[in-house]
């Protein structure tokens, strides 16, 4: 049993079916306007000019989170995000079909959207019943501590991740060879966790017994993989160096080449796009405060290398000499004006630059000074091993947690640029670039 197989097909079921409703709107808007015998030529544009429109639509749903197992649920923290994103969807379907007029009137066009959402209503309500009906996976975790309260919490929480942990033991004392073989059957357990101190420990018996789990065809996992799994991050204080020979490949040649080529390109692009508005912003830097448009503040690259990274001004000059060296929740070193430029992530613009001279990379971890770099290597363990890639200026923590200001954030943030080290490809990185777009909309930052 693959256990990180169930989910990807549960996604690909969710968007196999998202995309048969948006077909079968476009059938019945075609039956509706046209009747049945609709000529061919009719039938050809629209399917070609509406399979462009869905396209779009299903990026959109990506974007707004709606392909996450863990977030599906019959509630209002799903079905707000979907009514959002079908709004969203229909607005860029009257900009497209007001570019390119091939298709009148344009009432086609609101049959499609009404028929698709209605589809999609009805779908994500199946959907969601099968899941709620469908059998979770049976887990036993052998361990105790922090993670693995954080796991049964995040379980408990995202039953639609297809997992319910039945049973918790913190102690091999008083197992024999049958103890987790009978558990296996009696509790119908189909998933066995162990913490790395039970795995490590001298108890030779109680490895017999977990061995004589197998013949129940049980899953064996560690407490890292599996709370991977749930919550999308590595647990720190689970894993040791050996972890790291076990689960690191950093030599990716063609993927490094790849994507160094796509920096360049988009970098490229999204600079010259952006640069006519540069006087504007630095204009509007000027006014707000006395100092430069522009900053230059060393940071922390690949293979721990300084370099210096560009940035608008959004704080009063000299702020780093009147406060801490992170920014803190209403700072008040922070302009009027630089609230706006932090607000809609315009102050990030000049990082372009960084990417083309091969400084930083549009997907990574964030960089942090040299400062900030000593204090938390000195008090968080593999802190530097996130210094392996070049930064970016998406990270997989930004998607996934909130701006910090302390040791303890940055514990949180490193745990999710290991899950980014350790997954890194070209469809993860693809996909953190298309969820830009939410980062520019919802991420808050101070």
């Amino acid at each position: 049993m693959n256990i990180f197989r169930s989910e990807k097909i549960k996604k690909a079921i969710l968007c196999i079916g998202d995309i048969v409703c948006f077909y079968v709107a476009l059938f019945l808007m075609l039956c509706l306007r046209f009747g049945w015998n609709v000529s061919e030529s009719v039938f050809d544009i629209h399917f070609r000019i509406f399979s462009f429109v869905f396209l779009a639509w299903l990026v959109v749903f990506y974007i707004s989170h709606l392909y996450e197992i863990g977030t599906i649920a019959r509630k209002m923290k799903f079905w707000k995000p979907l009514a959002e994103a079908a709004i969203i969807n229909f607005i860029l379907a009257i900009v497209f079909f007001y570019i390119y007029p091939t298709i009148t009137p344009k009432i086609n066009l609101f049959l499609v959207s009404v028929f698709s959402f209605v589809l999609l209503f009805m779908w994500r309500l199946i959907f969601n019943g099968v899941l709620g009906k469908s059998s979770p996976l049976r887990v036993l975790i052998l361990g105790k501590g922090k993670e693995v309260e954080e796991v049964c919490e995040c379980l408990k929480n995202s039953p639609q991740l297809g997992y319910r942990v039945v049973l918790v033991m913190d102690s091999f004392e008083g197992t024999n060879q049958d103890t987790f073989i009978n558990l296996a059957r009696n509790e119908k357990i189909n998933v066995i966790v162990v913490d790395r101190l039970f795995s490590q420990s001298g108890d030779l018996e109680a490895k017999k017994a977990l061995f004589r789990a197998l013949f129940a065809k049980v899953s064996l996992l560690d407490l890292a993989t599996f709370y991977e799994m749930a919550t999308k991050k590595i647990p720190l204080s689970v894993i040791d160096e050996l972890w790291f020979f076990n689960n690191f490949n950093m030599k990716r040649g063609a993927y490094e080449a790849g994507k160094r080529f796509f920096d360049f390109v988009l970098a490229s692009i999204c600079l010259l796009v952006t640069l006519p508005f540069w006087p504007f912003i630095i204009l509007g830097i000027k006014i707000s405060s006395r100092g430069p448009a522009i900053l230059k503040m060393e940071r922390v690259g690949e293979n721990n290398k300084s370099f210096r990274i560009y940035k608008f001004r959004t704080m009063v000059d000299h702020a780093d000499k009147i406060g801490p060296h992170w920014t803190v929740k209403n700072d008040s070193r922070i302009t009027k004006f630089g609230i706006f430029l932090r607000q809609t992530h315009i102050d990030e613009i000049p990082q372009f630059v960084n990417i083309i001279k091969g400084d930083m990379s549009f997907v990574g971890p964030r960089p942090e000074e040299k400062k900030l770099v000593e204090l938390f290597s000195d008090s968080i363990p593999f802190y530097r091993i996130r210094h392996m890639v070049k930064p970016g200026i998406i990270g997989w923590a930004i998607l996934n947690y909130s701006h910090g200001s302390s040791v303890e954030d940055a514990v949180q943030k490193l745990q999710y640029d290991l899950y980014y080290l350790k997954n890194r490809s070209f469809w993860l990185d693809l996909g953190m670039v298309i969820r830009i777009f939410r980062i520019l909309l919802l991420h808050k930052t101070h």
